[in-house]
């Protein structure tokens, strides 16, 4: 039953307003959060997925437009 779960999430944010993290939280206990890198020309750098309980995933990407 999930009609009266309190669940939210919670986003962070750098002083360019890029995303840098944000996580999910259940009951208050965080499920899983994301963190993320970025290159100086803005693009994305790095990506990690983290499930809590699971191992950290981790995605790198090649800066195409610096």
């Amino acid at each position: 039953e999930t009609d009266n779960r309190n669940t939210y999430f919670c986003g962070y944010y750098d002083e360019g307003d890029r995303m840098v993290g944000c996580e999910k939280r259940v009951y208050g206990e965080i499920e899983f959060s994301h963190s993320y890198e970025y290159y100086p020309s803005g693009h994305l750098k790095v990506a990690q997925i983290t499930m809590y309980g699971d191992e950290p995933q981790r995605f790198e990407y090649p800066d195409q437009h610096g």
